[in-house]
């Protein structure tokens, strides 16, 4: 199995980005055709590189299979952006490149708290890939991910806390602590009919 690793993209490889981003169709992401143009741009715009963004090259021994894009790496909770191409999906790199840049943001980033990441619903190979690394499913957004045939999908939230990553633990979110709150919230509101 070829190690992957993650590789620190430079602002003089902004034609092999354009290149490799225009050259595959990303399914799940809401502009799954990127054109050379609008990366360039991107890249002039230090979209993919600026204070608090960085971009890394996910490579598989010398051969690029992949891009991620940290961003908000100036908050507590940074988010990314994780594309493989076509042909090296559904082999294990998804996965082994999360726990890559997981590693990477709670290494190089000492301040922050937890990683959060966000896919379509239908996305189940990114999902199973957060699921395989540590992360937990904290959010259910309703039409919320725009989408080139017009209606919005469902977008799920993940995240990844600093200790659980460290422990190797997963800490499971209470959604059923309405329960009790609702409880509370029929008594108080019968008492203050009174």
């Amino acid at each position: 199995m070829e190690s992957i690793e993650l590789r620190r993209f430079e602002r003089s490889q902004a034609g092999d980005l354009a290149d490799f981003l225009s050259g595959e169709m990303w399914p799940y992401h809401s502009v799954p055709r990127l054109t050379v143009g609008c990366v360039l741009r991107q890249v002039a715009d230090s979209y993919y590189d600026n204070s608090s963004t960085r971009t890394l090259w996910v490579t598989a021994g010398e051969r690029r299979v992949g891009v991620v894009r940290l961003f908000d790496l100036d908050d507590d909770t940074p988010l990314f952006d994780l594309r493989i191409t076509e042909n090296d999906r559904h082999r294990g790199i998804g996965t082994r490149a999360l726990r890559a840049l997981t590693a990477y943001l709670f290494t190089e980033l000492p301040a922050i708290t937890r990683v959060e990441a966000t896919t379509r619903h239908d996305n189940v190979a990114m999902r199973r890939a957060l699921r395989r690394c540590g992360y937990v499913k904290e959010a259910h957004h309703r039409n919320a991910w725009p989408c080139d045939a017009g209606t919005p999908l469902d977008a799920v939230g993940y995240a990844i806390l600093r200790g659980d990553w460290a422990g190797g633990t997963v800490t499971a979110v209470d959604f059923d602590d309405e329960d009790g709150f609702n409880a509370a919230f029929a008594a108080s509101a019968g008492s203050a009919g009174n």
